[in-house]
């Protein structure tokens, strides 16, 4: 889709709806499965079971009056979010391809030409649906980005993106199931992020190691709760990360080991001690799998994506100078690994 020429900036908007779960409309949710062909009884059971719900608040020994239910799906049980998907798979806008999880909300335009009119064009539908099936849009907790190639200069102009009268603000990044997007897919900010996260985690590391754990409890924590920290939806950020911020990952993955084994000479015999394969060649372990997993998925969405994709090489030619008497440069430039997931985003 933004393989077109000429296209400089798409805008991409990150919506969010306020108490989902708590204002889905029972009888709409009942309509929507009759229309499925639901059986009758297992609707019957379904209407039951969302009906004449009451809810109370416990403080300490205090109790709070009976309130009852008149809309929403009681969170926590496993046929919420499936009510959830069932209620919201009418959601399908016409010109943006909508990416809907639980209540989180994505809208792409179609169309590179014409993306400012085409989402506002979409955030208008979603208004509309909004207000069609007891849901509210909230445009202070929504975001819009303009995604464009790290390569262009370009500025996209401010535009104005509306939702119920209210300006929907535009900003340089936004989170997205707990990963940090940013305007050119870098993955800059969110990496920035995990290293944050990490350190905490080693210095929890850190007070555990001093309180007298042994070392086999403390490599426990590091792979339970470190290593999850660092690896969580890698295969969608790993090949954009630069030299440098590889760098970062491995150097605390090293701080940490060094922690856990401090009888070791250097980063390569911590991780042979610790019985582990290295965090980068990890993470490139995990891409290719996900890779694997799409081009065996004949219906996956990223399946053609995947296909025709041709890998750039990871390093930029040298550059020569004008002066033929002088040496090309040998200054090492950043390494930029593109990625088939998500290369389609990307205007050129």
């Amino acid at each position: 889709m933004l393989d077109q020429p000429n296209a400089k900036s798409l805008p991409v908007g990150f919506l969010d709806m306020s108490k989902a779960f708590d204002r889905m409309d029972k009888s709409k949710l009942i309509e929507k499965l009759a229309e499925r062909g639901v059986n009758r009884k297992l609707v019957t059971i379904i209407h039951n079971f969302l009906s004449e719900r009451t809810q109370q608040v416990k403080l300490g020994d205090h109790r709070s009056s009976t309130l009852t239910t008149k809309n929403g799906t009681p969170q926590g049980t496993l046929l919420g979010p499936l009510f959830w998907l069932l209620y919201i798979d009418s959601l399908c806008p016409s010109s943006s391809t909508a990416v809907k999880y639980a209540d989180d909300l994505t809208l792409t335009p179609n169309s590179i030409a014409n993306s400012k009119s085409d989402l506002q064009n979409t955030i208008d539908e979603v208004t509309r649906w909004c207000d069609e099936h007891n849901m509210i849009a909230n445009p202070k907790k929504s975001v819009i980005i303009n995604l464009s190639n790290i390569h262009n200069r370009y500025v996209p102009p401010s535009e104005n993106f509306t939702m119920q009268g209210e300006q929907i603000t535009t900003e340089t990044s936004a989170k997205f199931l707990g990963v940090t997007v940013d305007e050119h897919l870098t993955f800059k900010e969110h990496v920035d992020n995990i290293v944050k996260k990490v350190r905490k985690l080693i210095y929890t590391l850190l007070d555990l190691k001093r309180s007298g754990i042994p070392f086999y409890m403390l490599q426990t924590f590091y792979t339970a709760c470190i290593r999850p920290t660092i690896l969580y939806a890698s295969p969608a950020w790993f090949t954009l990360m630069t030299h440098t911020q590889r760098l970062r990952i491995e150097r605390l993955e090293n701080l940490a080991l060094k922690i856990i084994r401090p009888d070791t000479a250097d980063y390569a015999d911590r991780v042979t001690s610790c019985n582990i394969t290295p965090i980068l060649d990890l993470m490139n372990e995990q891409y290719k799998q996900y890779i694997d997993k799409i081009i065996q998925n004949d219906n996956h969405c990223l399946h053609k994506t995947v296909l025709k994709y041709k890998p750039a090489p990871p390093t930029r030619p040298t550059r020569q100078v004008k002066n033929s008497s002088t040496k090309p440069s040998t200054r090492r430039t950043k390494l930029r690994y593109k990625s088939p997931l998500i290369q389609c985003w990307v205007p050129e």
